[in-house]
């Protein structure tokens, strides 16, 4: 697991031996209000730009590899408050002697058979799809492995503009779509500029926009 222990260092050592582990950060998204769920998207964009050419974050990632920690000490609306300050990544190295479920399909072999230009960025765009969704996007009947499953089906409910999406508005469905189809007018390389540039322009600050519109409305 990875996490800055560092900002742990203003904490006593009662505190922190009081600290119960990590959980995954999906089982505590729907609980979050709109401003928190856009900050845990722009986190998770802003992560994918750093990490997306290391072991720490893999090709077919989700939610389930973003912890956060928790003190079972403290109230439980304090956790929800303070999950966004200790998001870490809890994917371990892969093991070499175990296959990847996804290195057995080729990058062409997805973008040809299922659309699928840039797996990291579909996979991103999952993983927003369910902050702000109010369902699983999974469905079991669709064709592929799990981790194509989930990309069609949250394509499906994209296209289908489903009422369960429809909390965070539709710029930041715009922003869903774009990851998910690898929609910025550029090559689908993410270890390229061109690429970089445009998820950082057109899904990171897009994120910090709408972040700082609501913090307006918050404060109203």
């Amino acid at each position: 697991m990875f996490y800055d222990a560092s900002k742990l260092a203003t904490n006593d050592v009662p505190s922190c031996n009081r600290r119960q582990g990590a959980l995954p950060i999906k089982n505590l998204v729907q609980r979050f209000q709109i401003l928190q769920k856009i900050t845990l998207a722009q986190k998770l964009a802003e992560a994918v730009l750093q990490y997306h050419s290391t072991s720490w974050l893999p090709q077919a990632w989700t939610l389930q590899d973003v912890a956060y920690f928790t003190d079972q000490s403290q109230a439980d609306a304090n956790n929800v408050s303070k999950a966004l300050d200790s998001l870490h990544l809890s994917n371990r190295f892969p093991d070499p002697t175990s296959p990847d479920s996804v290195s057995h399909q080729s990058s062409l072999d997805l973008k040809h058979n299922f659309g699928i230009r840039n797996l990291t960025l579909a996979k991103l765009g999952v993983a927003l799809l369910e902050i702000c969704a109010q369902t699983d996007s999974t469905t079991p009947q669709l064709e592929g492995s799990p981790q194509i499953r989930e990309i069609i089906a949250a394509r499906k409910l994209l296209d289908e503009q489903h009422r369960s999406i429809m909390t965070l508005g539709p710029r930041f469905l715009e922003v869903v779509r774009k990851c998910l189809y690898c929609d910025f007018s550029c090559n689908d390389d993410l270890h390229g500029e061109a690429l970089q540039s445009a998820l950082y322009t057109e899904v990171v600050c897009t994120l910090q926009d709408m972040k700082t519109q609501w913090k307006k409305v918050f404060v109203l």
